[in-house]
């Protein structure tokens, strides 16, 4: 269900890492949540923050001239928000984050990001066409570069 969605799975320690250094897997990273039901929001949230990540609330937050060097913004689907919008300004690539597939419960059970390759949204559609736009349409299987300030 969808509460499973963000519960950790027993992960193997086999590179020398205490369970303690895995659980905080996503310190450095910062996230937006946008476009996501309350109750399924507060989940991503709660588990975000177990692992050591932190959740911007208000837009605001984010200093556009230094922005956060991993800033992920998990969505459902594309939306018109301002949370969401200011990931794209940031050239960050949206990932989904939906109870049948999900970039951070597939995270947690690897106790590390993964790639956010196939987990990239579309930035949109485009209202006459109905076409559907990435962010990088010309590097849909290839992992954001570094300075996209997303994880690959």
């Amino acid at each position: 269900g969808e509460d499973a969605m963000c519960e950790e799975s027993d992960a193997e320690d086999t590179d020398g890492d205490t369970e303690a250094d895995k659980s905080k897997f996503l310190s450095g990273c910062t996230f937006l949540v946008t476009g996501i039901r309350a109750n399924r929001k507060a989940s991503l949230c709660a588990s975000i923050t177990a692992h050591a990540g932190t959740v911007v609330e208000n837009v605001e937050e984010i200093s556009l001239s230094s922005p956060p060097d991993r800033l992920f913004c998990l969505a459902e689907k594309a939306c018109e928000n301002p949370k969401f919008l200011l990931a794209l300004a940031l050239g960050v690539a949206p990932v989904i984050s939906s109870p049948s597939l999900c970039w951070l419960a597939d995270s947690l059970k690897a106790l590390a990001p993964v790639s956010v390759v196939n987990y990239r949204l579309n930035a949109g559609a485009c209202e006459i066409s109905g076409e559907e736009m990435s962010v990088l349409e010309d590097q849909k299987e290839t992992p954001l570069p570094a300075d996209r300030r997303a994880l690959a």
